[in-house]
C-alpha cells in the first residue's frame, strides 16, 4: 500500500477514535492503527479493517506490538463519543470510569468538569485537591509550597534528596573501585614486569576513601605478605572509619608480628588519638586467650593513655581454662578471674567427658604497659599493690585540682 494511503488511514484512526472490540496496532513510527484483524496477508502482512470501514495491509516489520482492546475501554469509547460536553455528562462518565477502573479516563472527565464548573468540590476532592487556607490545591502544589521535592516516588526535603544522591554516587563509586582493583590484582600476577609496576603505581596512588570497601575485601583474602603490605600502606592514609577498625583488629589478631607492629604504627600516626575501647575489649573479653591479652596490653602501653591503667591492673593475672583432648594438644577455653593469684591451677574431670585444667598466667606485656603508663612504677604482679597506688594517684590528682581552683 502506498505510504500516503497508510498515513491517511492512521490519521483517520486518530480522528475517529477507537472502535468497539478492536485491537491497537502500535507502529514503529510512533503512531497506531485501531481496527479489527481480518486476515493475514502474503509475506507476513496484516489485513486490518479500520473504524472507517477501510481495509489496509500493514507489513509485520512496521508493527512493534499488538494490544488487544479491553471490552470496558471499547464501551467507554462508545459512551464518550456520544456524550455531550456538559457538566452532567462528564460527571456521569467520570463515575462510570471509576466504577470500571479506568482511572486515567476518569481524571480526564473530572478535569474537564472543573473547566466547565470550577465550584464542583466533589470533582476537586476526587482529583486529590485539598482545601489549603482559602485555596484549593493539589498535593503536588502543597508539597512544593512546603519546599518538598518529588524524588523516587516520594516527597522529601531537598537536604534528604541531596544526601540520597550523594549516597547513590558513593555506592556507584565503590562498585567502580571493585572493578578497578580486580583488574590490578590480575596485573600483579602478570608475567610482564611493566604490568606489575603499573598495578603497583595504581594501587599506591589511590586517594579516594570510597575505594576502602574494595581494598578491605581484597586484604581479607590476600595471603601474600608483600601484597598485604602494599594494601595497608595504601589504606592507612585514607580517611575512613573502617580503616581504623581494621588496623586495630590486625594490630592484635594478626599472626604476623611485623604486620601487628606496622598496623599499630599507622594508628599512632593518625592526627586524632585512637580510642582505647576496642583494645580494652580485647583485654577483658572472655573469648581472649593469654596471647591476645598480652597483645592488647602491649598496644595500650604504646598508645600512652593513662585511662588504660585500671583495666590493665585487672588483667595483670588472668585465669584460663584448658581442655585436654585424648589426641590433640590442649585447647584453651578462656576464662578470666580478676581475683586470680599467681601460680594457681587445678584439674577438673567431667566423668567420661573431656578433662579441663585451669591455669593462671602472669601477663608480661600488661605489666610493661602498666610500668610505662605509671611513670616507671613496679609492683610486679601484685594487683593489690597496683590498685592501692592507683587509688592514691586518683586522690592526689583530685585534691591538687581543688587547690588549683
Amino acid at each position: 500500500m502506498p505510504r500516503l494511503a497508510l498515513t491517511l488511514a492512521v490519521l483517520l484512526t486518530f480522528v475517529a477514535g477507537h472502535p468497539a472490540c478492536a485491537d491497537v496496532f502500535q507502529l514503529k513510527t510512533g503512531g497506531e492503527v485501531v481496527g479489527t484483524l481480518v486476515a493475514r496477508g502474503e509475506r507476513d502482512g496484516y489485513v486490518i479493517r479500520t473504524v472507517e470501514g477501510a481495509t489496509l495491509t500493514l507489513s509485520k516489520l512496521d508493527i512493534t506490538k499488538i494490544v488487544p482492546e479491553q471490552p470496558e475501554l471499547a464501551e467507554y469509547q462508545q459512551r464518550s463519543r456520544s456524550a455531550p460536553d456538559t457538566t452532567d455528562a462528564h460527571r456521569e462518565l467520570a463515575a462510570w470510569c471509576t466504577e470500571h477502573r479506568l482511572q486515567d479516563e476518569a481524571k480526564h472527565h473530572l478535569r474537564r468538569l472543573l473547566e466547565l464548573d470550577p465550584t464542583d468540590q466533589a470533582a476537586r476532592l476526587s482529583l486529590g485537591f485539598q482545601r489549603h487556607g482559602n485555596r484549593w490545591m493539589s498535593r503536588e502544589q502543597i508539597m512544593q509550597e512546603r519546599g518538598m521535592v518529588l524524588y523516587e516516588g516520594k516527597y522529601r526535603t531537598p537536604q534528604d534528596v541531596a544526601l540520597r544522591s550523594m549516597q547513590q554516587q558513593r555506592e556507584q563509586a565503590e562498585a567502580d573501585w571493585y572493578g578497578d582493583l580486580k583488574l590490578w590484582k590480575g596485573w600483579l600476577n602478570n608475567r610482564r614486569a611493566e604490568r606489575v609496576q603499573e598495578a603497583e603505581r595504581s594501587i599506591a596512588g589511590i586517594t579516594d576513601p570510597r575505594a576502602v570497601p574494595a581494598l578491605l575485601k581484597w586484604l581479607e583474602n590476600e595471603p601474600d605478605e608483600w601484597t598485604r603490605r602494599l594494601l595497608l600502606e595504601t589504606m592507612h592514609a585514607l580517611p575512613h572509619p573502617d580503616v581504623v577498625r581494621k588496623l586495630v583488629q590486625l594490630s592484635v589478631e594478626s599472626n604476623d608480628p611485623e604486620e601487628r607492629v606496622l598496623c599499630l604504627d599507622y594508628l599512632l600516626r593518625l592526627p586524632t588519638p585512637v580510642s582505647l575501647t576496642p583494645y580494652v575489649k580485647y583485654l577483658t573479653s572472655k573469648k581472649s586467650d593469654n596471647v591476645i591479652v598480652n597483645r592488647a596490653g602491649y598496644a595500650l602501653g604504646q598508645l600512652g593513655n593513662k585511662q588504660a591503667i585500671s583495666p590493665l591492673i585487672d588483667r595483670l593475672i588472668t585465669r584460663h581454662k584448658y581442655r585436654i583432648g585424648p589426641e590433640d594438644e590442649p585447647q584453651i577455653n578462656a576464662n578470666f578471674s580478676p581475683t586470680a593469684g599467681g601460680g594457681g591451677g587445678g584439674l577438673s574431670m567431667g566423668g567420661k567427658g573431656p578433662k579441663f585444667i585451669t591455669k593462671d598466667h602472669n601477663n608480661l606485656e600488661v605489666l610493661r604497659a602498666l610500668s610505662a603508663l605509671s611513670g616507671g612504677q613496679d609492683f610486679g604482679y601484685n594487683q593489690l599493690a597496683w590498685r592501692r597506688w592507683f587509688v592514691n594517684e586518683q586522690q592526689y590528682e583530685y585534691y591538687s585540682s581543688r587547690r588549683d581552683k
